[in-house]
């Protein structure tokens, strides 16, 4: 999620452009975004800073019309994982010292080394490769999000490889 202080900017130029002082120019601006799933990054910042930089603490946020979107499309064939994010989301779901959740046994992938855990990885993400051929839409339901491009670049090679 940007930070408030980009969307400020956004403000203040289209005030600017169209010679109008109402927010944003009195232009209507679309934004998206799910606050439990991506703060702003706030080099140093902590969960405070991360939330004070965020969108809900600018002086533009009174002007902006909420819609709340009811169900979550990538989880609905899957009622146990929703229940599940919620339970993170609220606060609910037990954390260790660190406050961090333990993911289920079923989530995780053990890690032996790194080839032979990516295959593991590629596998259960990607268990049919001929499926998908047949069924390019099938493969549009799976993702395996990367933190770096290196790791996807990786990933990409071997699934082209088989």
């Amino acid at each position: 999620m940007a930070n408030k202080s980009v969307v400020e900017a956004l403000d203040k130029l289209l005030q600017d452009l169209c010679e109008n002082k109402a927010p944003f120019g009195g232009k209507l601006i679309v934004f998206g975004g799910y606050f439990r799933q991506v703060l702003p990054v706030v080099r140093g910042g902590g969960r405070r800073e991360q939330v004070q930089a965020s969108l809900v603490s600018s002086h533009l946020w009174p002007y902006f019309t909420k819609v709340k979107l009811t169900e979550n499309m990538r989880t609905r064939d899957d009622p146990g994982f929703i229940d599940y994010l919620s339970r993170i989301g609220n606060g609910k779901e037990p954390t260790n010292s660190k406050g961090q959740v333990k993911l289920s046994d079923p989530m995780i992938i053990p890690y032996t080394n790194l080839e032979d855990s990516l295959e593991a990885l590629i596998s259960y993400v990607y268990p049919d490769m001929d499926l998908f051929e047949s069924s390019p839409f099938e493969m549009m339901k799976r993702s395996i999000l990367c933190p770096k491009n290196e790791f996807v670049d990786d990933i990409n090679s071997k699934l082209i490889e088989s």
